[in-house]
C-alpha cells in the first residue's frame, strides 16, 4: 500500500459524531420504518423520491404515481395522458438546480413532446414543499438532445445535465406555483439570486391558479 500526500485528503470538514443527532433521528428513523413495512417501501430512497413525486404531482393536479424505476414521475389521470418529470432540490443549496442523469435520446426527444411537463419542487426541509416551478418548453429537449451528443463525442464517464431554477423562469419561461404568500416567496428567490428582483409577481402563482 502507498503512503501519498493526495489533496483529497485534506478536503473535509471533520466534526465529533453527535450522539444526540443520532438518537433523535433513531426515533424518526423509527417511525419511517412502520411507514416502510406498511407500504412495503424497504429502500428509503425509493420511499423519500415517491413521498416528493406524490406531493408535488398532487398539488399540481396530477392522479397517478409511477412506482416503476423507468418511465415519468406522474400522470394527469388514467385517461389523460399528460405526464410529469419530477426533480426535486433544497433551498439550502447553494444551487438550485434540476439535474438530469443518464438522460438518453428518447427522453430528450419526449421533452420536445406536449405530453411532458417538468417540475422542480424546492423544498425547505423533508416535509415542505415551498414552491415548484414548472411547465415545459420544447428548448429543453433540445438542450438535453445538444448536451448527449456533447457527451458522445468527449467520451465522458457519465451523462449529466443541470438547468438552473433562474433558467427555468427566465430562460424556458416557468412560473412559480406555491401555497404561500407570493411576497415571501419573491423575497426567498431573491435572496438565492438578485435576478428574481426582475420577476413580475404575477408569475408566482397560486397552486389553485393551475389549469392544464
Amino acid at each position: 500500500m502507498n503512503n501519498t500526500d493526495l489533496d483529497i485528503f485534506n478536503k473535509g470538514n471533520f466534526q465529533n459524531i453527535n450522539k444526540d443527532f443520532i438518537l433523535d433521528t433513531l426515533q424518526i428513523g423509527y417511525e419511517m420504518s412502520k411507514i416502510q413495512e406498511k407500504y412495503n417501501k424497504t429502500d428509503i430512497d425509493t420511499l423519500l423520491n415517491e413521498f416528493h413525486d406524490s406531493f408535488t404531482g398532487i398539488q399540481l393536479g396530477y392522479e397517478l404515481v409511477n412506482i416503476d424505476k423507468h418511465g415519468f414521475d406522474c400522470k394527469k389521470s388514467l385517461y389523460k395522458d399528460i405526464f410529469l418529470e419530477v426533480k426535486t432540490a433544497s433551498i439550502s443549496s447553494k444551487a438550485i438546480t434540476a439535474t438530469f442523469n443518464d438522460t438518453t435520446y428518447e427522453k430528450a426527444k419526449a421533452f420536445m413532446d406536449k405530453k411532458l411537463f417538468l417540475a422542480l419542487g424546492v423544498w425547505k426541509n423533508m416535509s415542505e414543499l415551498l414552491f415548484v416551478c414548472y411547465g415545459q418548453n420544447k428548448k429543453i429537449g433540445e438542450y438535453l438532445n445538444y448536451k448527449i451528443d456533447e457527451f458522445q463525442q468527449r467520451k465522458m464517464v457519465r451523462s449529466t445535465q443541470t438547468i438552473s431554477l433562474n433558467q427555468l423562469v427566465f430562460k424556458y419561461g416557468f412560473d412559480i406555483y406555491t401555497k404561500y404568500d407570493k411576497y415571501y416567496i419573491s423575497s426567498l428567490l431573491i435572496t438565492k439570486s438578485k435576478q428574481f428582483i426582475e420577476l413580475d409577481l404575477k408569475r408566482i402563482k397560486d397552486f389553485k391558479e393551475l389549469s392544464v
